[in-house]
């Protein structure tokens, strides 16, 4: 009994999730032993956070237990599918951060990428931690986090009926 205990311990702590209470953006769980793609088996959240095409933004994410490997960065629109047209992944970034991690030190990470141009008012960022353990059969773990993008690019529509002059 106390071997199944400490195995569901384990279970809980999970690899990788975007960080808890980040100001940037949180995460729809604080699980980041999520396997099941595209989020983890989670459903969107009402914490969404507002961004607009083409800004730069920098999302914070932390290591749980570490595995050498990579994190991607991708935009999931209505249903979490892939958002057709934008480049996948928004932003890639290798592990560095290889020393053991103990008494909950987490190894933190930033990433920055630019928000793609679209309109997407039910979207999420997804993470994706890429383990290279095995090299031959790479192990994922997922994290989201909901988010709305406005496309600042569409100019606004001219109304009609009006006619510019000049003043003399």
């Amino acid at each position: 009994m106390v071997f199944l205990s400490a195995f569901a311990s384990l279970k809980a702590q999970g690899h990788a999730r975007w960080k808890a209470g980040s100001s940037v953006s949180a995460p729809r769980s604080e699980d980041s032993g999520l396997k099941t793609a595209p989020c983890g088996g989670t459903s969107r959240t009402a914490n969404v956070k507002k961004y607009t095409a083409g800004e730069s933004v920098t999302l914070e994410f932390e290591e749980t237990i570490n595995h050498p490997g990579y994190y991607e960065v991708h935009l999931l629109g209505a249903n979490d599918q892939k958002v057709a047209g934008v480049p996948s992944p928004l932003a890639k970034l290798d592990d560095t951060q290889n020393n053991p991690i103990r008494n909950g030190n987490n190894h933190q990470y930033k990433i920055t990428f630019q928000v793609p141009a679209v309109d997407c008012p039910e979207c999420a960022f997804q993470l994706i931690q890429v383990m290279l353990d095995n090299p031959n059969a790479p192990s994922n773990y997922y994290s989201c986090t909901d988010v709305s993008i406005s496309n600042s690019d569409k100019a606004p529509a001219k109304p009609a009926g009006f006619k510019i002059q000049r003043r003399k």
